[in-house]
């Protein structure tokens, strides 16, 4: 049977890639110690896995700080399957890799159907003031991926929820839609079935009550066209910004509705959308792949510990899983960097960083190359380690293995994660003890990361990421 360890970090209220991030030592130091575990007694709080002089090692040399601004870099970019900026973020890591002494860095190319970018689109507001909407340029999420070409002026009429009824008596033909569905749903309905020729939605990430989160934009995409149908677009809003246009669109009072300094009439709105988009051939690179990077191991050939985390993603999502990549890349400098002081011995097994499409990539590795899986002990994947945990009382879910892979890692994993967790928390005894102020007993922190307690768990198994892959029989 295939030994494996699960450490995915995943806030349970999801992607909220506008907010905060909080990417602090804790997340890295609780890996760390997973793959230098020593069988050394601790004093108080502690892990029969580390003495206390290997703990303020690591404590030492792990820094929160350089695995942000990894993210800062990789959020630049609008980073989907196969884009343009799929590839920036790529060559970046293995640079970074590089530059962090991982060992054999290279990209591990991989097919992918129909390459994706869009290089810009504005949508205005001509009638009743003019107002810029929407540019790909402020956020990439502002256009729905899959988006065609398009240099349009036209009527916006609101179709409600896009479905059949709403649609029912509206005359969408040549004319650019409103709806509060999802674009992709909107699109089918308005234009390809009653032919108007764009859709402008605000629809929210992952079904959010859009009170809660007004200002959010959320990641969209729309489908390939039917056949004998031209490609068409859509914007996506925020639920704030949508719902001010339904608004106009619903009264003829005079408003300042978008405080432009301009009172105008409603129950009319005329809009502008410019889209310029590459697909397919028009793109320089094609497909996609992950970054590949070792540290390798002095013994055993056949045990690899795969470390993970996705690199595909939108363009703010400094979260899922900007923080994750970042993270692993730290994990390699500080691996790398010890071992070659001579500070810890070199790892026994190979340690192999993926920086992935996400699942895709991992799946279409192994389907390439089989019986590679049977080389690979244990994975480690970080997904969501970032948020500001106060934000929506976040909690980090420590994901144990499958009960069919039971096995001592999870052991070494709980005790670990346990460590972490109680020792980033406040307990009265360990602040009348003595040593660092209160509120945290042995506290790991960032330059510019919070001071929040580590709010975290230990769940169950469940398959929402990467890791899942390595655990499937098929």
């Amino acid at each position: 049977m295939r030994l494996r360890l699960e450490l995915l970090h995943i806030d349970s209220n999801g992607i909220e890639p506008q907010q905060p991030i909080m990417t602090s030592k804790i997340r890295i130091l609780t890996t760390v110690i997973l793959f230098t575990s020593f069988a050394l007694s601790a004093g108080g709080q502690s892990t029969p896995f580390l003495s206390d002089t290997q703990i303020r090692m690591l404590r030492n040399e792990i820094s929160g700080d350089r695995a942000f601004e990894h993210i800062r870099v990789l959020t630049q970019w609008h980073r989907d399957s196969g884009m343009e900026g799929y590839f920036k973020a790529m060559d970046y890591v293995v640079e970074a890799a590089k530059a962090n002494g991982l060992q054999d860095v290279s990209i591990i190319k991989q097919p992918l159907d129909g390459n994706y970018t869009a290089k810009s689109a504005e949508l205005w507001m001509v009638e009743p003031v003019e107002m810029k909407l929407a540019d790909i340029g402020d956020h990439a999420v502002y256009l729905a991926d899959g988006s065609r070409d398009a240099d349009v002026t036209a009527e916006l009429v609101w179709i409600g929820d896009a479905t059949d009824e709403a649609l029912k008596g509206i005359d969408v033909k040549g004319k650019i839609v409103l709806s509060s569905a999802n674009p992709g749903f909107a699109v089918n309905q308005a234009v390809y079935k009653n032919g108007a020729i764009g859709a402008v939605t605000f629809a929210t990430s992952e079904s959010k009550n859009s009170m809660d989160f007004p200002d959010q934009i959320g990641w969209t995409r729309i489908g390939d066209p039917p056949a004998g149908k031209a490609g068409t677009f859509a914007f996506n809003l925020s639920p704030r910004k949508g719902d001010t246009l339904r608004r106009i669109l619903a009264t003829k009072a005079q408003q300042d509705f978008f405080a432009t300094g301009v009172r105008a009439a409603g129950g009319r709105i005329v809009v502008k959308a410019k889209v310029d988009t590459d697909i397919g051939p028009e793109n320089k690179r094609t497909g996609t792949g992950m970054v590949e990077g070792w540290i390798k191991g002095t013994k055993y050939k056949d045990q690899q510990i795969v470390i993970t985390a996705h690199l595909q993603e939108e363009q703010g999502s400094a979260n899922d899983d900007g923080s994750g990549s970042g993270n692993i890349l730290e994990l390699g400098r500080v691996f790398s960097k010890l071992i070659t002081e001579g500070r810890i011995p070199p790892p026994l097994r190979d340690l192999r960083f993926w920086w992935s499409d996400e699942i895709y990539s991992e799946y279409q590795y192994i389907r390439s190359n089989p019986g590679s899986e049977k080389k690979m002990l244990a994975n480690l994947h970080q997904d969501m380690t970032g948020a500001k945990q106060s934000m929506g009382s976040r909690v980090q879910n420590l994901i144990f293995a499958p009960h069919s892979r039971t096995s001592y890692l999870d052991a070494l994993f709980e005790s670990v994660g346990n460590f972490v967790i109680q020792s980033n928390n406040s307990y009265i005894t360990a602040g009348r003890g003595g040593g660092y102020p209160r509120p945290f007993s042995q506290p790991i922190l960032s330059t510019r990361g919070t001071r929040e307690a580590f709010n975290a768990r230990f769940v169950p198994f469940f398959a929402s990421s990467d890791h899942m892959v390595f655990v499937e029989g098929a």
